[in-house]
């Protein structure tokens, strides 16, 4: 009878001790999300303002035009962007996007929680494995965040952040508007920003005019820019890693039903047989008409200061990457028909004649000029 009781005794204080266990790890459980959710609170409210605008409204470059409007010259620029609207972006394009950065992009919210709960599972096992860094599983409505209104530094603010901002911004635009202004951002190496730059940058032909190979050679490079740069002496000297890469992104096309077997086999073998060729544009990074639109330019930027109260630094980058459209007072047929008369020494000056030597210069004497007076 007395052995039963101890038992009984026992019983309970093992339930006791049970119980309290669970409590305590239930308070710590409740206590830690009310953390997590204050801080992701926090993280939230301190999230830029969602201001579309300022999303769609890219960099581009600025204009100069002469007094009829025709195009006069391009402001010189560090980069190069082009916007164009997604009905000139081929289909092939968008899906090769679509397929190797975010394939469930059109039935997503803005968030894919399937790549959200594989990312943690990585970075977990990272974190035990004593490996850094966070694992991306960004879509690309975050991405077009990160490159406009977010910084593109890995942290968790910045991920919480850019989730939330994701989620409100598929509130306000549809899928096309999203992907649109998300290849018009995304930096594809050397000055290229956006597909059509880059179109131009390696194909010398606009966007709209990409095969399958090149759109999905695009596609492939936005992983790694630098790596996957044909021009550079490495690539030249060793093709297999871009090619790789754009095999990567059909495998995925082809997995997504974006291609069928047959225009994957082809597309394979046109890129065995050589078929992807690059060819660099015929880039003039000199002013057409240098001594006049370099003065244009300080005017321009002179006259947004007094009237806008513009800082250098804000009136710089307006001018270069404001997408300006500048109306000069340039007479370009006058201009170019008075400097190919200039050009045409032969009519009036007997080089041999009027050549001197200046050390082991040959300069020709005398120097041309000419004013046009009304």
């Amino acid at each position: 009878m007395v052995q039963h009781k101890n038992k009984t005794k026992k019983d309970k204080k093992s339930k006791h001790i049970l119980r309290n266990i669970l409590l305590t790890f239930l308070f710590i459980c409740l206590f830690s999300g009310a953390t997590l959710l204050g801080i992701g609170y926090s993280m939230i409210k301190s999230a830029p303002e969602l201001n579309i605008n300022e999303l769609l409204l890219l960099n581009e470059v600025s204009v100069m035009y002469d007094n009829k409007e025709s195009y006069m010259d391009n402001v010189p620029t560090d980069e190069k962007r082009t916007v164009i609207t997604i009905d000139k972006m081929p289909i092939d394009l968008q899906n090769a996007f679509i397929s190797i950065e975010d394939e469930r992009f059109r039935q997503h919210h803005g968030i894919d929680v399937k790549r959200v709960f594989g990312a943690v599972y990585i970075d977990v096992k990272n974190k035990i494995t004593g490996k850094s860094g966070l694992h991306g599983a960004s879509t690309i409505t975050q991405q077009l965040l990160k490159n406009t209104l977010l910084t593109p530094k890995v942290s968790v603010k910045r991920k919480v952040q850019e989730m939330y901002l994701a989620i409100e911004l598929e509130k306000k635009l549809n899928k096309d508007q999203i992907l649109e202004a998300y290849l018009n951002t995304i930096f594809l190496g050397g000055k290229a920003n956006g597909v059509e730059e880059a179109s131009n940058q390696y194909f010398n032909k606009p966007a709209i005019e990409l095969n399958l190979i090149e759109s999905a050679y695009l596609a492939g490079m936005n992983q790694s820019p630098s790596v996957y740069y044909p021009f550079s002496p490495s690539s030249q000297k060793d093709p297999s890693k871009y090619l790789n890469r754009t095999k990567i992104v059909l495998q995925k096309m082809l997995e997504m039903g974006s291609i069928d077997e047959e225009r994957y086999n082809t597309a394979i073998e046109d890129l065995d047989n050589g078929s992807l060729v690059f060819e660099k544009p015929n880039y003039e990074e000199k002013l057409n008409y240098e001594w006049f639109s370099w003065e244009v330019l300080k005017r321009v930027k002179s006259d947004l200061k007094r009237q806008y109260n513009y800082t250098d630094k804000e009136v710089s980058r307006l001018v270069t990457y404001g997408g300006l459209k500048i109306y000069t007072t340039m007479d370009k047929d006058l201009q170019d028909y008075s400097q190919d008369i200039i050009n045409n020494t032969s009519k009036y000056i007997n080089i041999q004649e009027y050549t001197i030597k200046s050390g082991d210069i040959d300069v020709v004497q005398p120097q041309v000029g000419a004013a046009i007076m009304d």
